[in-house]
């Protein structure tokens, strides 16, 4: 059929006789002018002409010696119903009429009224139309019941789906039933939303072929780059059937030739491009793309959005069910971790990475730490399989710039990220064929004093890590770091306790521990040999302020100031009778002591004593010993200088007259030198009251 018969009026006519098909035409030209013929008069011929020639009207004789009229309407109807059927004959009766009319002919002309055969074909145009118009109402009507049907499936099985996955499917099926004639896609992004990874595509098997070896393009691992216009747009129509203008050039974000995507267009029948977002708490998933011919009905729009809104809402009550399970998990996980019999940091480290390389399903995993004061990055710790299944072998012993990339990335970032591929270089001048690599890393720092301390990695997942995935792998890698921290802490300050015991422990000095109420803690060796104990022996229900006499003016300076200085005087007899404390041989002791306010929790004034005591009993001895000796040096030095100094002075005033002037002044020289002697010995009982 050519273009000319295309725009005019094609009428089949079933006719084994020339003059009565010239007749007709010429009957039917003077209605319809712009008219176009075929004439046919065996089955063959009829069966091909409604297959090619695709007649409007159908104008046949009832009897024919190869061909019959009723056997020409029952394969008009099978054909296609709508297209109207006029018998034209030259004698039949009125039953065989009726018999033709019941089995579906639009009308039926005698040949001797050959005139009213243009006005009938008239009407069986009209009546086509009408046909015409009542199948497309029809199929409208089936399309939107089947389309209804559609929806209330996909409806009730998005309302009963578990699992992503789940929801991904019934989503790609339902949308392939609603637009069958359409090349669907389904797609998906990664975590931080730059990559657009393809799920499921159809409408396009007939061409895989093709475009793999034209253009080299396979559609099983497939992926778009999504540009920031791109993903901005997208994000701002989530739940919105977008027309994608430039069609496949501007989609594929320029990641094609424009002329590639031309010829994939016209090959694969592409003229309008739509896109519609599927988010999850107002963040972009993916979403289904859709390509066709033709534009699409603003019926189908409506239909197609509804169901993605019900799938966004699918997805959020999963994300939401699979968030609080993979909570509990890593609650699980944490009491796990906190519940772990550990005998080392090292080891506690090394459980904990499989515990959560298990939990986000991971692979394989590492952890290292930045040795700020050295440059220097440490490796922690590592799954074994990296060495033994992904044969990197530089993890039993990494070279120095083994870690650089990746920290230098961490450094940059200061976030959890995720990287397709990472590669190790065994060397710095390594080709990239050489180096070993991971897949679907994800890369979580652990921030202190707003640089990076370490950091975990996990990778090798079959599909890339979601957001919850980040958030639970950061939350337990944060729970374990601190513990680490606190355990670090913990081990410092013990071997400080330790270094502290053993200081005071060797002190010469007597140092005792009372809490608050001054009841007796502890002490080191020198104050259980003051006490007269064992020195392994430990003493009991001591009370330190009564046991070393403190009065209640010097409890009072104690409480007000935190400190006080006493020298006491002990009669160590007396001590078995205030403590369980052995009695001794000694009377008495003289103690220097010492005492000073610690406290432990200044916020809940929580505080403790340490009492310092130092035996002074042979200073005091000493100082006794001085005190006689010089006692005694003053008394029997003054009193005799004191009877000289009297006698002198009786002497010089009974001969004064008596002796010259030479031998009085020899008096006076005696005189002085007794005052220069007493002077003396008054300054030296001075000097010792110091």
């Amino acid at each position: 059929m050519n273009d000319e018969q295309s725009d005019s009026v094609r009428i089949l006519l079933v006719e084994d006789v020339e003059t009565d098909a010239e007749l007709n035409k010429r009957e039917i030209r003077t209605t319809i002018p712009e008219s176009t013929f075929q004439v046919v008069f065996t089955k063959e011929s009829f069966v091909k002409a409604l297959e090619v020639f695709q007649p409007h009207v159908i104008v046949s004789d009832y009897s024919m010696p190869q061909f019959d009229g009723l056997t020409a309407l029952q394969c008009a109807i099978e054909y296609n119903s709508i297209t109207p059927f006029i018998l034209c004959t030259g004698s039949i009766n009125e039953d065989v009429a009726v018999e033709c009319m019941k089995r579906g002919a639009t009308d039926y002309i005698i040949k001797e009224h050959i005139k009213r055969l243009g006005p009938s074909v008239i009407n069986a145009l009209k009546l086509r139309t009408t046909r015409i118009q009542d199948l497309k109402r029809k199929q409208r009507e089936e399309t939107y019941y089947s389309d209804q049907q559609y929806l209330l499936e996909a409806s009730h099985d998005l309302l009963l789906a578990n699992t992503i996955e789940q929801v991904q499917s019934i989503l790609f099926e339902s949308i392939t039933k609603i637009l069958p004639d359409s090349i669907i896609v389904l797609s998906k992004t990664n975590t931080n939303h730059s990559v657009g990874y393809l799920v499921d595509i159809y409408g396009i098997q007939p061409f895989l072929a093709w475009l793999q070896k034209t253009f080299s393009i396979h559609i099983s691992n497939f992926k778009v780059p999504l540009g920031k216009e791109t993903l901005d747009d997208l994000i701002y129509n989530q739940g919105r059937l977008v027309h994608i203008k430039n069609s496949l050039y501007t989609f594929m974000n320029r990641m094609l030739p424009e002329k590639t995507c031309q010829m994939i267009e016209k090959k694969l029948s592409i003229s309008f491009i739509y896109h519609i977002g599927l988010s999850s708490n107002n963040e972009y998933q993916g979403g289904i793309t859709i390509m066709q011919k033709e534009p699409l009905e603003e019926s189908k729009t409506k239909l197609v959005e509804i169901i993605i809104k019900q799938a966004s809402v699918a997805y959020e009550k999963i994300s939401a069910i699979e968030g609080l399970r993979k909570q509990q998990n890593r609650l699980e996980s944490l009491l796990k971790l906190v519940q772990m019999k550990t005998k080392s940091v090292q080891e506690f480290l090394d459980q904990s990475l499989m515990e959560v390389i298990e939990v986000t399903q991971s692979r394989v995993g590492f952890l290292i730490r930045f040795c700020e004061d050295e440059n220097k990055v440490k490796l922690l710790c590592y799954s074994e399989n990296i060495v033994h299944e992904y044969q990197i072998h530089d993890f039993q012993n990494p070279p120095p710039f083994f870690f650089q990339d990746l920290c230098n990335a961490a450094k940059e970032k200061k976030e959890p990220f995720q990287i397709d591929v990472f590669f190790f270089p065994t060397a710095p001048k390594d080709s990239i064929k050489t180096k070993k690599s991971l897949h679907n890393l994800l890369v979580i720092p652990v921030i202190e004093s707003e640089e990076v301390c370490s950091l975990l990695a996990v990778g090798e997942r079959l599909e890339p890590y979601t957001t919850a995935d980040f958030k639970q792998a950061t939350l337990m890698f944060d729970s374990v770091w601190k513990w680490v921290k606190q355990k670090e802490a913990d081990q410092n300050l013990f071997q400080r306790k330790e270094q502290l015991r053993n200081i005071l422990e060797l002190s010469p000095i007597s140092t005792i521990r009372c809490n608050a109420k001054g009841l007796y803690i502890e002490s080191n060796r020198s104050l259980k040999r003051l006490l007269g104990l064992d020195t392994e022996e430990e003493p009991k229900n001591i009370e330190c302020f009564s046991l070393f006499h403190f009065t209640k003016k010097e409890l009072q300076d104690l409480l007000l100031n935190g400190f006080i200085h006493i020298e006491k005087r002990i009669d160590l007899k007396s001590w078995h009778y205030l403590s369980d404390l052995p009695s001794v041989d000694s009377d008495l002791l003289d103690l220097d002591i010492m005492c000073k306010k610690i406290y432990i929790d200044p916020e809940s004034d929580i505080h403790e004593y340490i009492l310092q005591v130092q035996d002074i009993s042979e200073r005091k001895q000493v100082e006794r010993a001085k005190t006689e000796f010089i006692n005694a040096v003053s008394h029997e030095m003054r009193t005799p200088l004191t009877s000289i100094k009297q006698s002198m002075s009786l002497m010089k005033d009974t001969l004064t007259q008596h002796i010259d002037e030479s031998q009085l002044s020899l008096f006076d020289i005696a005189l002085r030198n007794t005052d220069r002697l007493t002077t003396l010995i008054q300054n030296m009982l001075d000097f010792q009251k110091l």
